[in-house]
Parts: C-alpha cells; sequence; structure tokens
C-alpha cells in the first residue's frame, strides 16, 4: 500500500507535531532535496569541465568564445531562480522536485550528442549551456521548499546545510571531469554525462519515493512585492553580486583560465586540460566551505557586541549601539551626540530609539571585499610580471593563490551576506506601528522574500565575470583587464558595505526605511494573511 505524499496539517513549530514524527519526515525531505540540489548544482556548471574536453584545433572554439559559454549558462541559472521559487508553491516541493531533476537529462544527454560531433556553430553549444542552466534555478525552489518544512529554531542549520550541499556540486562535477581526463584523456566527455544522467535518475526517483508536497503557504508574493520596493533588498542583491557572482563566475572560468596558462606555458592541449583538472576543483571546493564559516564570522562578531554593555548618553537621548565589544563610550557633553572610542577613531550617532545597528554580517562582509581586493591584486602582479602577460612557470603558484584566495573571501561574503538580511528586517521591523506578532511576521516574510530575489540577482554577477574575462581575452590575449575591473568593483563593494551597515547608522528613518505606505503594507501583513508556519 502506497503512502500519501502530500501532507495538509504540516506545523513543525508544534514540539508535540515534531517530536512525534515531524522531526523524521523533514530530515527525510531536507536529504532528498540535498541530493537534488547537488546534482543541479552540478549539471549547471558541466560546461566548465566540458571546455577542458575541447581542444580548440578540433572544435574551433576560442578561449574568448568558451567563456561566452559558461556566461550563457550562468545567466539562464539565474534567471529561473525567481520563477524556480514560486514554482514549490503552485506545483509542490516534492513534484517540483522529481521534475526538475528529471528535466536536466535534457541537457546532459545534448551534450553527449554535441560533443560526439565537432564543428557546431557557436549558437548550438550556446543553446545547450543555456539548458544546463536549468540546475541553477534548483537552488531558489529547494530552499523554499525546505524552509517551510522546519521550525525558525532549525531553520539556520537546515537551510545552511542544503545551500551548502548544493554548491558542493560544483567541485564534484570538476572531480569528476579530473578523473575521466586522467584516466580516458581529454577526447572522453561522454563518461562524464553518463555520471550525470545516473544521478539525475537517481535524484528523481528518490524525490518520488521518499519526498512529500506541503499544503501550506511556502511563498508570501505579498511580501515579494513589498520587498521588490525596499531599497535594502537591491543594496543586499549588489553586495551579493561581488560575493556568489564572484563564487559561481570563477567556478565557470578558473579551469579554462589554467588550461589557457597551461598551455601559453608550451603544454599540450591534453596535457593542459589534464593539469587545468588537477587543480580547478579546488578553489569551488574551498569556497563552497568557507560559505558556511561566512555564517559563523558574523554570529561569532554579534556575540562579542551584544556582551558590550550600553549606556544613554544623557536622560532622555535616544539609545546608541556598541559596535566593538572593548569599546568603553563615555558623553562628552550632557545631551550631545560624541563620545569616545577606545577601539576604533569612527564618529558614532546614536540611532533611533527602538532601534539597533546592523548585525557582524556587515562587517564580515566589508573585510571580505577588502580581501578580495588584494586577491585581485595578486592576479593583476602575476599577469603583469610574467614576460607573456600570461603566467607560466612559477608565476602560475601566484595565480592559483590569488585565485584561491577570491574562492575562500567570495565563500566568507556568501554566508555574511546571508546573515545580514534577518538582521535588517528585524530592525526594520522595529519601526512599525503594530504589535509584536505582526512585527515577527513581516520580518520573517521580508527575509525570506529578499534572500530569493538576492539569490537570483546574485547571479548575474557570474555572467559578469565571464562576459568580462572575454572581453579581456579578445583585447589583450590575457586576463589583466578583467582582473582590474573585478578588484575595482571589490573597493565600490566595500564602500557600500561600509557606508550602509557598517558605518553607524543614520536614524532608523534613513537607514532603515519601511516602505512606502507601510501601515497599509502591516495592513495586509497581518498574521492571519501572513502564513504563520514555513514562511519563505
Amino acid at each position: 500500500m502506497t503512502r500519501s505524499h502530500t501532507i495538509t496539517d504540516w506545523d513543525p513549530e508544534d514540539r508535540v507535531q515534531w517530536a512525534g514524527g515531524g522531526e523524521r519526515i523533514a530530515k527525510r525531505n531536507l536529504l532528498w532535496s540535498v541530493v537534488a540540489e547537488h546534482v543541479g548544482f552540478s549539471v549547471w556548471s558541466l560546461w566548465s569541465v566540458m571546455v577542458l574536453f575541447m581542444p580548440e584545433s578540433v572544435y574551433g572554439i576560442s578561449a574568448a568564445d568558451k567563456f561566452l559559454i559558461a556566461a550563457t549558462a550562468t545567466l539562464v541559472g539565474a534567471c529561473l531562480r525567481l520563477p524556480y521559487t514560486l514554482a514549490t508553491a503552485r506545483f509542490g516541493g516534492r513534484n517540483w522536485t522529481i521534475f526538475s531533476a528529471f528535466v536536466l537529462a535534457v541537457p546532459v544527454l545534448a551534450t553527449i550528442v554535441i560533443l560526439a560531433n565537432p564543428g557546431q556553430p557557436l549558437w548550438v553549444y550556446l543553446a545547450c549551456a543555456a539548458l544546463t542552466g536549468f540546475g541553477g534555478g534548483n537552488f531558489a525552489s529547494s530552499m523554499t521548499n525546505i524552509n517551510a518544512f522546519f521550525p525558525q529554531r532549525l531553520k539556520g542549520w537546515a537551510l545552511g546545510l542544503n545551500a551548502g550541499g548544493g554548491n558542493i556540486g560544483v567541485p564534484v562535477v570538476q572531480l569528476v571531469g579530473l578523473l575521466v581526463i586522467a584516466t580516458a584523456g581529454n577526447r572522453q566527455p561522454h563518461w562524464v554525462c553518463a555520471v550525470y544522467l545516473v544521478l539525475l535518475a537517481v535524484a528523481g526517483i528518490g524525490a518520488a519515493l521518499f519526498m512529500d508536497n506541503l499544503r501550506v503557504p511556502t511563498v508570501d508574493m505579498t511580501a515579494m512585492r513589498a520587498a521588490l520596493r525596499h531599497r535594502h533588498t537591491w543594496i543586499v542583491s549588489l553586495l551579493y553580486i561581488g560575493t556568489f557572482g564572484s563564487f559561481i563566475g570563477f567556478s565557470f572560468a578558473f579551469g579554462q583560465v589554467m588550461a589557457a596558462s597551461y598551455r601559453a606555458a608550451g603544454q599540450s592541449a591534453a596535457d593542459a586540460a589534464l593539469h587545468a583538472a588537477q587543480i580547478a576543483f579546488l578553489g569551488p571546493l574551498l569556497g563552497s566551505i568557507a560559505r558556511v564559516y561566512g555564517g559563523r564570522l558574523a554570529d561569532r562578531f554579534d556575540e562579542r557586541c551584544s556582551s558590550a554593555r550600553k549606556r544613554p548618553v544623557a536622560a532622555g537621548t535616544d539609545r546608541f549601539d556598541e559596535r566593538c565589544t572593548s569599546a568603553t563610550k563615555r558623553p562628552v557633553a550632557a545631551g550631545t551626540d560624541r563620545f569616545d572610542e577606545r577601539c576604533s577613531s569612527a564618529r558614532k550617532r546614536p540611532v533611533a530609539a527602538g532601534t539597533d545597528r546592523f548585525d557582524g554580517g556587515g562587517a564580515v562582509t566589508m573585510y571580505a571585499f577588502v580581501g578580495m581586493i588584494g586577491g585581485a591584486g595578486v592576479l593583476i602582479a602575476t599577469d603583469l610580471l610574467s614576460p607573456t602577460g600570461v603566467p607560466s612557470g612559477p608565476a602560475l603558484a601566484g595565480y592559483v593563490a590569488g585565485f584561491v584566495l577570491l574562492f575562500l573571501l567570495s565563500g566568507i561574503g556568501n554566508g555574511s551576506v546571508y546573515k545580514m538580511i534577518p538582521s535588517i528586517f528585524e530592525a526594520a521591523a522595529r519601526g512599525l506601528n503594530a504589535d509584536e506578532a505582526t512585527r515577527t511576521h513581516y520580518s520573517r516574510a521580508m527575509s525570506g522574500a529578499v534572500i530569493g530575489i538576492a539569490g537570483a540577482v546574485g547571479g548575474l554577477g557570474g555572467v559578469g565575470i565571464n562576459l568580462m574575462l572575454r572581453a579581456s581575452y579578445q583585447a589583450t590575449g590575457g586576463a589583466t583587464i578583467a582582473f582590474c575591473v573585478f578588484g575595482l568593483c571589490y573597493a565600490l563593494a566595500a564602500a557600500l558595505t561600509w557606508r550602509v551597515y557598517v558605518r553607524v547608522p543614520a536614524p532608523a528613518t534613513s537607514a532603515m526605511p519601511i516602505p512606502a505606505r507601510h501601515d497599509t503594507l502591516v495592513g495586509v501583513l497581518t498574521v492571519d494573511r501572513l502564513p504563520a508556519r514555513g514562511t519563505s
């Protein structure tokens, strides 16, 4: 007798239901969600490996064209994240996971056919890469679905595991590519695709057998529309372009850049592909692991700051927040805003009553961008010190070091940016003229909506990375110009983070604006109208 895969009365906040079998159901769905998302990420980044099997002398595809192929896959994956976020509410998490796994068999099969017949026009490769972009949308639907299964106290762990398991799919497909190149050579790409046809079947069948649909709202469209009008949605999305966009963009590009460098050093196409594959997986792997620690660093910074004592500047004045645990603050004169700071030279201003400054995620994100400027600088210096403008020989060690630094710091930034989002809207909720329950629902609904939007927009950074590298290679035959542009972008992102989220903000009315007509919004986002459980 087959069991029903539809749950109509799911309430993860009910501790009795959770202990009586709800936890087991949630973890079972989490397991197969991670499997499906992991394979989806691998298929999304499939062409970062396939280009290593495509010598220009055989396929007629230049290094610049390979970057365009990568950019196409990244663009489609980013654009599909928003509709995939909404799909679970329309079709059910189980049903959509089954579909999203099996549909990826189409681009994998197409890749086998195309690479078995060299000489195709560029648009054929671009079309196939675009289809692999459907794997990039899996992240959004998977996160939305799992968010509804777990209680608020466990969402951080569940979503972190789900996201990390997906991101690891990027280095895993590159390891599979390395194994194939090392054992069968650089002209047997069908073996990589065959592995993923099997894994897609496992993911789809596993989802059909073990996952469930929830008959509760998983996406709140009112919050989604409100988030699109909120200033901080777009600021955070810009920062995520710099962090996640760098991670996914370099994940596609790293192997290609290294292969070009090895060929410039005089290696054959086969040897260059093998040596590039031997290290290409390292950056995405470290970046995926670093994402977890980015969130933890932000949490730790919060803990240090929250332990600081807070004192008003003068009776009746607004409260202020403590930026550093070791800071001791003393009023200069009663009623003034200026005070002494032992651990920081920054000028501070009191924040409006009832608000707090943003959390430690802002500081961690800013420092990550500063470090990424250094990583770009290492790559620029390595290029400039190479006689041909393309690193070779010992200079390749500096190249690898620069890329590894960028992967590590972009991973940390991924975690810290996502850590910022709930803190921003918790602070914004305090400015609403509403009861505590409504403020809590507002914060959760807006945070979930912004996470989905930022995830979609952030993927566009990967498009920019690959298009800029393509333009640089076309213009000069190397990547120096692209690295200079990346360094400038990281500097602007660091300045933006400092200005909005690290420097003590102005009063809440300007630092954390509530959308226009927020009273109307609060009237809509009431406890009755917002999904009380599984808000995304």
